[in-house]
């Protein structure tokens, strides 16, 4: 088995490869993708957000953590970032063309930032997750608990990855390796959404997701709105 390296250093299999979200161009199918599923929850988010493909280098720089995504907002110091704007495999290696992004001040969320080379479905279900952040932010939810913020926008997260079952590629659905692969995927992130050991990651999404299916989205949105807190 062949991998491929990227220019931070990590390394692809031959399956992530073939849908690796590498440059914005794959990138923007994929935010369409999610905006269609928050439109479809009537939660369609009217508000420009850059979305910005980062290495590793400069996520651990911005956020002092390894992570797949972060919402930048208003109140952050950080007034521009260097993205992918472009990949080039040449061999087994990935190299990219970087530019500047500088960052609007005053925006209630200023930008998202994602990291480049994972395949489609992860980088979607940490889409949905930020998309969530930012939704939040525009709505005026404030002071929330980081069990609260980070459970809510796991269960978006995790319904991103149900929702990709009835509306998601055909290739998804077909019986080519790459098809059972992109399903072992999915049922693998649900999972490590599921039974993550995190206080804030893991167990609030476990008391989100009880509040949701016994309360439903709206109105649990609702209750976090004007409570802070779940509803019982």
């Amino acid at each position: 088995m062949k991998y491929i390296t990227l220019n931070d250093g990590r390394k692809l299999c031959p399956d992530c490869r073939n849908t690796a979200v590498l440059d914005p161009k794959d990138c923007k199918p994929l935010l369409d993708e999610v905006h269609r599923f928050f439109k479809g929850l009537n939660m369609k988010i009217r508000y420009y957000i850059p979305i910005l493909l980062v290495d590793q280098k400069e996520m651990i720089g911005n956020d002092d953590k390894s992570s797949l995504g972060l919402t930048v907002y208003e109140k952050s110091k950080l007034d521009s970032v260097t993205y992918v704007s472009r990949s080039i495999q040449k061999g087994e290696n990935i190299e990219v063309v970087k530019e500047v992004e500088h960052l609007v001040p005053g925006r209630k969320v200023k930008a998202m930032l994602l990291l480049y080379g994972f395949p489609k479905l992860a980088l979607g279900a940490t889409l949905a997750h930020e998309m969530m952040h930012a939704w939040m932010q525009i709505q005026g939810y404030r002071g929330l608990a980081l069990n609260i913020a980070e459970g809510i926008c796991e269960v978006m997260a995790h319904k991103w990855l149900e929702w990709q079952s009835f509306t998601g590629d055909d290739f998804m659905n077909g019986a080519s390796e790459t098809a059972q692969f992109l399903r072992n995927l999915k049922e693998f992130l649900k999972d490590g959404i599921e039974k993550s050991y995190s206080e804030a990651y893991g167990h609030g999404f476990r008391e989100a997701k009880w509040a949701v299916e016994r309360y439903g989205l709206r109105y649990t949105l609702d209750h976090i709105a004007q409570t802070r807190k779940l509803p019982e």
